[in-house]
C-alpha cells in the first residue's frame, strides 16, 4: 500500500497571533511512503518512516486534522495523503518575531530530526531550508554557496585540517602512517626516517636525524631549524652555526652519512651507577641483531679530588656487560665483559661520553656498573672532596637492516651540537623544496621540479607507489595539457603536502580547486573540468526531452545568514605562514564573512582570484534546477553546460516540435501554434540538434500561421558560420528518430544556461536525474589584480629560535672570592637559559650557569673573564665582555 506523506512547517510566532495558511509556511517535499500493513494507524506509520517530532505536530489526512491523541487508532486507507504540520515555539526571533534567523534555526532542527541526519542532501531541501545546508557546508554563522569548488570551512583550530596543522608542529616520528607526499614548492617539516639519537664525547653531544621529505623525488633548495637558515642550496652552509653536515638522497640513495638502524632502549634513562651490577635491559627489538653496543654516561657535576682546596684529578673504573637472548627475552648466553675502562679528568663541571662496542650479530641484554667506591662514601675528612657521581643516561643498539629508501627523498643530518647551536632533536627542522614530477614537454614528459596543478594530478593518478597507478590511456590528456598551459599563463600552481589517506577522488579533486577545475569522469577515462566561460551548451532541454511534472526549480533567497563575502585562508609563499585574503574591496571590511580554507594555493593573488569567484558564485547562482531526462543525459558531466526550455514557469520559454522545414523560404513548421507577442519587437527559435546540442538562437518572424517561422536570414548566416552546421543540417533526422524539438520565446531568448553539478542515473535504466546551476556570466568578471599586499604584522605563534638580545655583567670581590654577576633580557620561545665564562679570550669556555631565570651570580677565577649565554633552544649567542663590566649587545 502507498502513501503519499508530507512535512509543513508554519513559520510564524504564536505569539503574534499570526494566524496564516498551511501552504504558507515551508514545505518539506512529498514522498511516496510503502508499507506492507494492509490499513496501518498514523503511530505505525510514524514509526515505520523513524521520524520524530520535537515540536508541536499535527496530522491531516485528506484534509481532517488528528491530534496526537487519535494517531494510535485512526487507520490510514491507500493513496491517502497523509501531512504533518509543525509550529515553532515563540519567541525565538530575540523580539518576539519568527527572524530569518530563527526560521533557519527551526528548519535545521526539523532537517536533522524529523527527517533523520543523512536525508538532508538526498531530499533536496528548497528555501531557506536549503539555505542551511549551504551553511554547514561552508561556515558557522554566515552562508556562502559554492556548487563546483567546496571548499573546506576556515577559521578552526582543529590541527587535523590542512592548512591549521602545516607549520604548527614540527618534525614527527610516525611509524606505519603513510609517507607525505609532496606536490609544488612549500615549506614542509618532514616525518623522521628513522629513529633520532645523539652521541657524546666530552663537552660536545652529535645529534643525527633522517628525514623523509616526500615519496618520489624533490628539489631541495634550502634547510632551516625553526625559521633559521642553516643550508642553502646557493650559498651552502650558514657559517654562522658550525658543525653540521647535510647529505640528502635521492629515491633509493644510500645514506652514508651516519648509521641509519640505530634503536634506543627507552627503559634506560638516568640510571646511577653504583659498585652493584644495575638490572639487565634489553637493547634491541625481537627479530632484530645488534651489530654495536653504544652506551651514553654522564658524570654530572664532573670528576675531580680536591686536597686542602687545590683541585686534582680522579678516576672512575667502569664495567658493561651483555648476554645474548632469544625473541622471548630469555638468555641464551652468559654474562661477560663488553667494556672495561677506566677515565680520568680533573674537571668540576659536567662530561658525557659515548661508548661504541663491537659485538657479534645478535639479540643482547646490557648492564653495568663502577668499580671504585663514590666519593660521596669515603670517610668523612675536611681536607679531602671531590664529585664522581656517573649516570648511565642511554642504551643504544646499530641493529641490521637496509640504509636507503626506495621511491623516498631523505635527507640525513649530523650537527654537532654546541651553545651556538642546538635543538636539533626538538623537532623543528624545515625543508623549503619543489617536488620532481614528470612534466610534458610538448613532445615527450621530462623530469623536472613543477609547482603544476595539472601534472601533480596526472601524478596522483599514474603514480603505482602512492597514487592509482592507472594509465595515461584512461585520462583525456588533452584536457590536462591545455589547462597546464592556462594555469601558467595565469600563474597558478598547486603547493601542498599530503599527510593524511584520502581517496582518489578527493586528492585529485583537492589539487585541481586549486586551479577553480573538478575532475569528471566520461566513461572509463577522466577529464578536467574548470568552472570558466563556455562556449556552446553541449545540450538542449525542451519539455519534450523533460519526463513530465519532474521539473523543480529552487530559489536560494539572501536573508540574515548569508555571508556578505569570503574570507580566504592560505598559506603565503614568501613567510610561509597562515594568511587570509578577502573578497571584498580594498578598504571594506566584511561584516558576516564566510571563512574557507585554500588547500594548496600559496600565491596571494591566486587566493584572491578564488575567493572573489567564490563570493560572486555565492551572490549570482543562487537557482537550483533538478529535472529528469532521457538516456541521452548520460552523455553529460559535471560542469557542462546545457540550455533548458520549459513552459512552466512561462518565462522559461515555449517548447514544440518541428515537423517540417523548408531550406529555400527558410520556414520552420511546428506541430502547436506559437504564442506569438504583437508588443515584442523580436521573437527567438532555439533548435535541437540530432546530438542534443542547441542551434541557434536566431531570430524569427511570423509566417503564414502561429505553428510556421521565418527565420531571419542574417541571423541564420551567423549562426551557420558560428557552429560550422546549416540549420537544414541541425533538423535532419531519419525516418526512425524523434522529431526535432525547439523552444520559442518573445523579445528575448528565454531558454536557461544551466550548469550541471549532478547526475543520478534512475533505477528504470532510461532516464537519468539531473541537477544544475542557473549560470550567470557575470561569476567571470573576476580578476587577481589589486590585490591589498599582505600586511606585516607580529607573528605570536611565530616558532623562530630564542634569541638573547642583550646581556650584561660584571665582576667584584667578596671577600676572598671573585664573583661575576650577569643578567640578560628574557628571550622569547626561550624554557632554559646556560651561561658560559672563559679565562683565555674565548679559547675555552667552563659551564658557569644553567636554569630557567635571566641572572645569576658564580665565584670567578682572578683572570679577564669573557661572559656568554644563550638559550637552550639556541642557535646564536649573546656575548659581551670586560673586567669591570660587560656592555649589552646581541648576535
Amino acid at each position: 500500500m502507498a502513501l503519499a506523506v508530507k512535512h509543513n512547517l508554519l513559520v510564524f510566532d504564536p505569539e503574534r497571533d499570526d494566524v496564516r495558511l498551511p501552504e504558507s509556511g515551508l514545505v518539506l517535499p512529498i514522498a511516496e511512503h510503502k508499507t506492507r500493513k494492509r490499513k496501518p494507524t498514523i503511530e505505525q506509520l510514524v514509526t515505520e518512516t523513524g521520524w520524530q517530532f520535537n515540536l508541536p505536530t499535527v496530522c491531516k489526512v485528506n484534509g481532517v486534522y488528528y491530534s496526537r491523541t487519535e494517531w494510535a487508532t485512526h487507520r490510514l486507507a491507500a493513496n491517502d495523503n497523509v501531512e504533518f504540520i509543525s509550529r515553532p515555539l515563540g519567541g525565538m526571533g530575540g523580539n518576539g518575531g519568527s527572524t530569518a534567523r530563527s526560521i533557519g534555526a527551526i528548519v535545521a532542527m526539523v532537517a536533522l530530526t524529523a527527517l533523520a541526519p543523512w536525508a538532508m542532501g538526498a531530499i533536496g531541501l528548497t528555501g531557506a531550508a536549503a539555505s542551511i545546508g549551504s551553511s554547514l557546508l561552508i561556515a558557522g554563522g554566515a552562508m556562502a554557496i559554492s556548487h563546483f569548488l567546496k571548499p573546506k570551512a576556515g577559521g578552526k583550530t582543529n590541527e587535523t585540517e590542512d592548512l591549521y596543522s602545516f607549520g604548527f608542529g614540527g618534525n614527527q616520528a610516525r611509524p606505519l602512517q603513510p609517507i607525505p607526499v609532496l606536490y609544488g614548492r612549500t615549506l614542509t617539516f618532514p616525518d623522521f626516517a628513522a629513529p633520532k639519537y645523539s652521541e657524546y664525547s666530552g663537552d660536545s653531544m652529535t645529534e643525527y636525524a633522517l628525514l623523509a621529505v616526500t615519496c618520489g623525488k624533490a628539489d631541495i633548495e634550502e634547510v632551516r631549524i625553526a625559521d633559521t637558515r642553516i643550508w642553502t642550496r646557493a650559498g651552502g652552509y650558514n657559517p654562522s652555526f658550525p658543525g653540521i653536515s647535510i647529505r640528502i638522497q635521492s629515491p633509493g640513495e644510500k645514506v652514508t652519512l651516519f648509521p641509519v638502524n640505530v634503536v634506543t632502549a627507552s627503559e634506560v634513562s638516568g640510571i646511577e651507577l653504583g659498585t652493584a651490577f644495575s638490572p639487565g635491559f634489553t637493547a634491541n627489538a625481537a627479530g632484530t641483531e645488534a651489530l654495536k653496543l653504544l652506551v651514553d654516561f654522564v658524570f654530572p657535576s664532573g670528576v675531580f679530588q680536591t686536597w686542602k682546596g687545590d683541585l686534582r684529578s680522579h678516576s672512575v673504573e667502569v664495567v658493561v656487560q651483555a648476554r645474548r637472548v632469544n625473541d622471548a627475552g630469555a638468555p641464551i648466553g652468559a654474562w661477560s665483559d663488553v667494556l672495561h675502562k677506566t677515565y680520568t679528568y680533573a674537571k668540576q663541571s659536567q662530561i658525557r661520553v659515548t661508548e661504541e662496542i663491537e659485538v657479534p650479530d645478535a639479540r643482547y641484554e646490557v648492564r653495568a656498573r663502577r668499580v671504585n667506591v663514590p666519593i660521596d662514601e669515603w670517610p668523612p675528612d675536611e681536607r679531602r672532596g671531590g664529585a664522581d657521581q656517573i649516570v648511565w643516561s642511554a642504551l643504544r643498539a646499530q641493529i641490521d637492516g637496509p640504509n636507503s629508501f626506495p621511491g623516498v627523498t631523505t635527507i640525513a643530518i649530523r650537527a654537532k651540537a654546541s651553545e651556538n647551536l642546538q635543538g636539533v632533536m626538538n623537532g623543528q627542522i624545515g625543508v623549503i623544496a619543489t617536488r620532481i614530477l614528470p612534466v610534458w614537454n610538448g613532445t615527450e614528459f621530462v623530469e623536472q621540479p613543477s609547482r603544476s596543478i595539472a601534472w601533480a594530478a596526472l601524478d596522483m593518478w599514474r603514480n603505482a607507489d602512492y597514487g592509482a597507478g592507472l594509465g595515461l590511456e584512461q585520462v583525456d590528456f588533452q584536457s590536462f595539457y591545455a589547462y597546464d598551459q592556462l594555469w601558467a599563463s595565469l600563474g597558478h600552481t598547486f603547493d601542498h603536502v599530503f599527510k593524511e589517506p584520502q581517496t582518489l577522488d578527493d586528492a585529485i579533486e583537492t589539487i585541481l580547486k586549486a586551479g577553480r577545475a573538478v575532475p569528471a569522469p566520461v566513461g572509463d577515462r577522466l577529464t578536467i573540468v574548470r568552472d570558466e566561460p563556455r562556449g556552446i551548451p553541449r545540450m538542449m532541454f525542451t519539455d519534450y526531452d523533460i519526463v513530465k511534472d519532474s521539473l523543480t526549480i529552487d530559489y536560494t533567497l539572501a536573508d540574515d545568514d548569508i555571508a556578505d563575502g569570503i574570507v580566504g585562508e592560505y598559506l603565503d609563499e614568501t613567510t610561509f605562514k597562515l594568511a587570509e585574503v578577502s573578497s571584498a574591496p580594498d578598504g571594506v571590511t566584511l561584516a558576516k564573512p564566510a571563512r574557507v580554507q585554500l588547500t594548496g594555493v600559496q600565491k596571494r593573488s591566486q587566493a584572491a582570484g578564488l575567493v572573489r569567484f567564490m563570493a560572486a558564485e555565492s551572490q549570482y547562482r543562487r537557482i537550483m534546477v533538478s529535472w529528469t531526462a532521457r538516456a541521452e543525459g548520460r552523455l553529460l558531466k559535471r560542469g557542462d553546460l546545457v540550455v533548458l526550455s520549459c513552459e512552466q514557469p512561462e518565462t522559461w520559454g515555449q517548447s514544440a516540435e518541428v515537423v517540417s522545414y523548408n531550406d529555400a523560404a527558410r520556414a520552420i513548421t511546428f506541430d502547436q501554434p506559437l504564442n506569438w507577442d504583437p508588443n515584442a519587437l523580436n521573437h527567438y527559435v532555439e533548435v535541437r540538434r540530432r546530438d542534443g546540442q542547441p542551434w541557434g538562437p536566431v531570430r524569427v518572424t511570423r509566417g503564414t500561421s502561429d505553428r510556421i517561422a521565418i527565420v531571419n536570414a542574417a541571423d541564420m548566416a551567423t549562426e551557420t558560420t558560428r557552429q560550422g552546421m546549416t540549420l537544414a543540417d541541425a533538423l535532419a533526422r531519419s525516418d526512425l528518430a524523434d522529431l526535432p524539438t525547439a523552444d520559442f520565446s518573445p523579445a528575448e531568448p528565454r531558454a536557461f544556461r544551466v550548469l550541471i553539478t549532478e547526475g543520478t542515473p534512475d533505477t528504470d535504466g532510461e532516464h537519468i536525474n539531473l541537477t544544475g546551476v542557473l549560470d550567470d556570466p557575470v561569476v567571470y568578471n573576476v580578476t587577481e589584480t589589486g590585490v591589498p599586499p599582505l600586511p606585516t604584522t607580529p607573528d605570536i605563534f611565530s616558532p623562530a629560535i630564542p634569541v638573547v638580545t642583550a646581556l650584561g655583567a660584571q665582576v667584584y670581590q667578596r671577600g676572598m672570592q671573585l664573583v661575576l654577576q650577569a643578567g640578560w633580557q628574557p628571550a622569547k620561545g626561550a624554557i632554559r637559559y646556560i651561561a658560559d665564562v672563559s679565562y683565555d679570550n674565548r679559547a675555552t669556555w667552563v659551564r658557569a650557569y644553567e636554569g630557567d631565570v635571566t641572572t645569576f651570580e658564580a665565584v670567578v677565577g682572578g683572570a679577564q673573564t669573557i661572559c656568554r649565554s644563550a638559550r637552550q633552544r639556541s642557535r646564536r649567542s649573546c656575548a659581551a665582555g670586560g673586567q669591570a663590566g660587560c656592555p649589552s649587545g646581541s648576535g
